[in-house]
């Protein structure tokens, strides 16, 4: 009897054995990263060379939450490490389209990179594949952390007057992906105190956004709960957004100031919306949206030109239709210096119509319409395209309204744009913007100069109905990191636009709207420690005509996202 016992136990523990054997032999590695490579090479020297075709069931997860500073000689790197806040596991969790027990294919996996990458308070994240076991796969999610707790410093000029802002943001609140801030803003006409805050921590579920800004002359207030398409998979969408915002808006001629409006604008929008899935189409799908806007805008004249008032307010319901293509593409410093980018190579579209009437409580009857269409390309890792077509407006249907131009505040707009890598730190960047206004209203005139072009004239300079500008860049990115803060790059530029009315002359317009044309040196600096995906970009720029309003030189300070 013993000896019979014995026996099957030897014949269960071989089966066992067996057992194991081959489970271990139908389960292959991937990355072969320890643990402590994992919390210390940086995301863009991690790959993982296995993939999968088929979708596969998730079994585990791991998170590695990399330091800001890898330097642990350095005293205020590793000072600056021990006060950082890391984030949260939940809020990391919450970001990803999946979770343990999910089904997941290579696709997936590449949306969940993407959306943990494009958050502020991760410089770069990486999504290993670890093990894949038969039907199931483990993964290992790579971030690395950046310093979110920043003060706010910002200085500008806006058609020769000065404004500036002071305060302190963090992008990642206690590392629960909230974002908060406070400031003191200044311009020309008011001091204003302001507070934002975003939740954002959980995307699948409502989000709240929160704008207050107050000054004695004017403030914004803003709400917005959304729950938004947080993946390409999420299969619907609702949103209430609504702001109140009075200001004063000015109009320039040469960059002085001739005219200037009190405006008071009230904006509400409600919409739900449902996205639709081609199951032959994997990289495209579409999303309908049917929603109800309320906008209402007030403009009165405080100088006295031939100008106006305005009080319009349109109520009416909306139809929009988005057309997403889920074709992207990675690349190393092509936009952003020292930095990972996922590129969308495929169309992107827009189209909204509603009709305002008098019925819905509305002073005008209108169609109101808004298109948005664009396309981008790359070649390969030195070639990229990228253009844009827009088209907004209003058309007036009032009967009564016969000495009306039936289209108000059209404007169409082309943007396009080519950059060129001769070697990966040099670069030539070509590109072209036209717009084409059609009974504007004199607060939405086409602008040019300084921030918004045309670097070596004032901001505000032309101002039209008709616009364009050319742009030639030559970048050239550097290895100098100073103070391991900044990624260091210049650029030399030449630029050539003009904005200008195409046929009434203006009282207040005693000047014919030349050509304008400059060029120019600048420096651009990517922070890589803390939360911003923006440049900031400083420029010297000299005027070639000559104009005798334009100064001989224009020092600019912009930040900009994207080429």
């Amino acid at each position: 009897m013993t000896h019979w016992r014995h026996s099957l136990f030897t014949i269960l523990l071989l089966g066992q054995i067996a057992s194991a054997s081959e489970i271990s032999t139908a389960c292959e590695s991937s990355h072969r990263f320890s643990d402590e490579q994992l919390q210390a090479t940086t995301p863009q020297a991690l790959t993982s060379s296995t993939t999968f075709d088929l979708a596969l069931r998730l079994n585990k997860i791991r998170v590695f939450r990399q330091d800001i500073f890898s330097d642990p000689q350095n005293l205020l790197y590793r000072k600056m490490n021990q006060w950082h806040v890391p984030t949260r596991l939940s809020t990391i969790y919450s970001l990803l389209p999946f979770e343990s027990g999910d089904q997941v294919t290579a696709m997936t996996l590449a949306e969940a990179e993407r959306l943990l990458r494009a958050r502020a308070y991760f410089y770069d994240a990486r999504i290993l594949i670890n093990r894949i076991c038969q039907d199931s796969i483990d993964i290992d999610i790579v971030v690395r952390e950046v310093w979110t707790l920043t003060p706010t410093l910002s200085f500008s000029r806006q058609g020769g007057e000065s404004e500036y802002e002071i305060g302190l943001a963090d992008s990642n609140w206690r590392g629960s992906g909230r974002d908060l801030s406070f400031s003191i803003e200044a311009d020309a006409d008011d001091t204003q105190f302001a507070a934002r805050f975003k939740d954002h921590s959980e995307p699948d579920k409502w989000l709240r956004s929160v704008t207050f800004k107050y000054g004695d002359e004017s403030h914004r207030y803003a709400l917005q709960l959304h729950k938004p398409f947080h993946s390409t998979h999420t299969p619907t969408a609702q949103s209430l957004r609504i702001s109140d915002h009075k200001f004063n808006k000015r109009l320039y001629v040469l960059g002085d100031e001739v005219a200037r409006f009190e405006s008071e604008q009230q904006f509400v929008d409600l919409y739900t919306a449902r996205a639709s899935f081609a199951a032959y189409r994997q990289d495209r799908f579409s999303r309908l949206y049917f929603g109800i806007r309320y906008n209402h805008e007030q403009l009165a004249e405080v100088q006295n030109l031939e100008f106006q008032a305005q009080d319009r307010h349109f109520l009416y319901p909306y139809v929009a239709w988005q057309l997403h293509s889920n074709n992207y593409a990675r690349v190393h410093d092509l936009q952003h210096l020292g930095r990972d980018e996922h590129i969308n190579i495929g169309w992107q579209a827009h189209l909204s119509i509603g009709y305002a009437s008098h019925a819905l409580a509305s002073n005008q009857s209108a169609i109101i319409y808004q298109t948005h269409i664009s396309k981008s390309w790359l070649v390969n890792q030195r070639h990229y395209a990228t253009a844009s077509l827009d088209f907004a407006g209003h058309y007036r249907t009032d009967q009564d309204a016969a000495n009306e131009r039936e289209v108000r505040n059209q404007v169409a707009g082309l943007h396009a744009a080519y950059l060129h890598a001769y070697r990966p730190h040099i670069k030539l960047l070509l590109s072209l913007d036209l717009k084409h206004g059609r009974n504007l209203d004199h607060a939405n005139f086409l602008e040019l100069g300084g921030s918004s072009g045309m670097r070596g004239y004032k901001n505000h300079f032309q101002t039209g109905s008709r616009l364009y500008r050319l742009l030639m860049e030559y970048r050239y990115d550097t290895q100098i990191r100073p103070l391991d803060l900044f990624a260091l790059g210049f650029v030399g530029f030449y630029e050539a636009g003009r904005a200008w009315f195409s046929n009434s002359h203006r009282p207040w317009q005693s000047y014919p709207a030349r050509h304008l044309s400059n060029v120019g040196i600048g420096l651009r600096l990517h922070s890589i420690r803390t939360g911003s995906d923006q440049t900031i970009h400083i420029d010297l720029a000299k005027p070639i005509n000559s104009i005798p309003e334009a100064s001989d030189y224009e020092l600019t300070l912009t930040v900009r996202k994207g080429i």
